[in-house]
């Protein structure tokens, strides 16, 4: 088993590119003390999202079903993805239900081709007020076509923030949506 590990310090919402050898994620955009009501089943729930971008560099299918995804706070606590069930389709995000937005294809596909990339939403735990993210950190499991068992290969990218979120809006981080098309909301 080989496995890597790739830290980027984000010191600015301008540089959220974290490449690794085979891997590239880039952090889209960050969401905290977010209202989520799914349009399937109507219900609410309270999240941090984030949008990621995950990126294949190489020939290699990436496998993301089994990834690591993790968010640790600014208080040192290491909080998992939370469980969509497996739900694409769409949630309503804001404050509340008349002042929302929709998210269409919430999770990221689990599959990356090679040189092919994908983008989705990855929900964790919501945070108490003046607790933000410090550090986001995905585990990806990389397949190649002459890899037995054996030879699993890992590459982990770990996005470091440094950035003073106390200071931004909690509904809106990297970008603001003022800076999006309507249709990136």
């Amino acid at each position: 088993m080989s496995e890597k590990h790739f830290i980027k310090t984000v010191t600015s919402p301008l540089d959220t590119v974290c490449r690794g050898a085979r891997v590239e994620v880039t952090i889209e955009r960050l969401l905290l003390q977010l209202h989520l009501w799914s349009n399937d089943f109507q219900q609410e729930t309270s999240a941090t999202a984030v949008r990621v971008l995950f990126r294949s560099l190489g020939k290699c299918r990436l496998n993301t079903l089994g990834i690591e995804q993790r968010m640790i706070d600014s208080d040192g606590i290491q909080h998992a993805e939370l469980d969509t069930f497996g739900l694409t389709n769409s949630f309503r995000v804001g404050p509340k239900p008349n002042s929302s937005f929709t998210i269409e294809c919430l999770t990221p596909a689990r599959e990356i081709e090679a040189q092919a990339a994908v983008r989705g939403w990855i929900l964790f735990p919501a945070l108490e007020s003046n607790v933000y993210p410090r550090r986001l950190i995905f585990r990806f499991e990389i397949w190649h076509e002459h890899a037995s068992e054996d030879d699993d290969v890992y590459e982990t990218i770990e996005h470091v923030l440094t950035l003073d979120l106390g200071n931004e809006s909690p509904l809106s981080l990297l970008p603001s949506p003022d800076t999006l098309p309507a249709d990136e909301a």
